[in-house]
């Protein structure tokens, strides 16, 4: 989870729209606003890292909390990622289809 501190008074949607344009392109990398609770059940057994985006009213702190799993994201799934990419393979071949029985 990170905390940033910022001046901006940016409503919640242009904080949601600028990150989501950031990571546009990103095959692995999905932006939440603060409707949709994130889940660490939303990313297990998965090569994606999902963003969730909030803002404090009483601070005016941008909180964005990331979901990973440790083991795909983490190590597993980013050494196929990195194979893949330096065999000219696609980025993400054998990576989008889930690898943990629910």
């Amino acid at each position: 989870m990170c905390e940033l501190s910022s001046s901006s008074k940016a409503p919640p949607a242009d904080v949601e729209n600028a990150y989501g344009s950031f990571y546009e392109g990103e095959k692995f990398v999905r932006v939440f606003g603060p409707a949709k609770t994130q889940l660490s059940t939303h990313v297990r057994g998965s090569n994606f890292c999902n963003l969730s985006l909030n803002i404090d009213e009483r601070t005016g702190k941008l909180i964005v909390v990331s979901l990973i799993d440790n083991l795909v994201k983490g190590q597993a799934g980013s050494a196929v990622q990195n194979m893949n990419i330096m065999f000219g393979l696609n980025e993400t071949e054998g990576l989008l289809h889930p690898g943990i029985y629910p």
